[in-house]
């Protein structure tokens, strides 16, 4: 089969669709790196360049975590489109649950496994005798930080949802709530305006990156009612 690359016809439609979840995902990752450099100043501020050192560290540990997650996020991002344009809602249904469900357990492990070989991470980053107070903290560090990727399943899910079925603003408000919003907040409650320094900023992190990711769940579950309402509807009008 030849194709001429050039009396290709644009699709605005098409297009349109396509921007619509593009130009929310570039705006996602605009949001999650604006948060990080707020996060970063906010412990800069509040603690010294050491502990930003330990929590960079500790982030590029949590990353990995993502990965299991973001796999399955590309998977059920397919499925859902198939399934949301072929009206098979319940097939849409299982496949989001049954990708919350599995991507919860595998970060359980994961968690459990930062939470044993943190000491073994550290001296990674922290083989030289100048840098061992970075390791103190990364350890440190990595026993609160983690806990927040057994939750990042329901948010991660329910972005690739969204995507899915073509509201990629919806996605985009679910990510634009954790990192700059619930994030930021939490972190700046408990570190600066309740004064508990560090532990409260990473703690606030936590905080908010499992208050977005329950939000995200709500929203993907209360949108998933509302098709399944749409094909009962339909169904007995059918039948009438």
């Amino acid at each position: 089969m030849d194709v001429d690359v050039i009396k290709i016809r644009y699709s605005f439609p098409h297009l349109f669709d396509i921007l619509r979840v593009s130009i929310p995902a570039a705006f996602s990752m605009i949001s999650i790196s604006i948060g990080s450099l707020i996060l970063n100043r906010i412990i800069v501020s509040t603690t010294g360049y050491l502990y930003v050192a330990a929590f960079t560290s500790a982030w590029r540990v949590i990353q990995l975590g993502f990965t299991p997650l973001f796999g399955f996020a590309g998977a059920l991002n397919p499925i859902v489109g198939a399934s949301f344009a072929s009206k098979n809602f319940s097939r849409l249904k299982r496949a989001y649950f049954s990708a919350v469900k599995t991507t919860m357990l595998i970060e359980c492990f994961v968690v459990f496994l930062i939470l044993i070989f943190a000491p073994y991470v550290a001296v990674l980053f922290s083989y030289s005798e100048a840098s061992k107070p970075v390791g103190d903290v990364l350890v440190h560090t990595l026993r609160i930080l983690p806990w927040f990727l057994i939750f990042a399943g329901l948010g991660v899910n329910s972005v690739s949802l969204f995507n899915g079925v073509g509201r990629g603003e919806i996605g985009f408000g679910i990510n634009f709530m954790r990192s700059i919003v619930f994030q930021i907040a939490m972190a700046y409650l408990l570190g600066i305006t309740l004064a508990h320094g560090y532990d409260g900023i990473i703690s606030g992190i936590v905080l908010g990156n499992i208050s977005a990711s329950l939000l995200a769940f709500s929203l993907a579950n209360r949108f998933i009612s509302s098709l399944s309402s749409i094909s009962q509807n339909s169904c007995t009008t059918k039948i009438k």
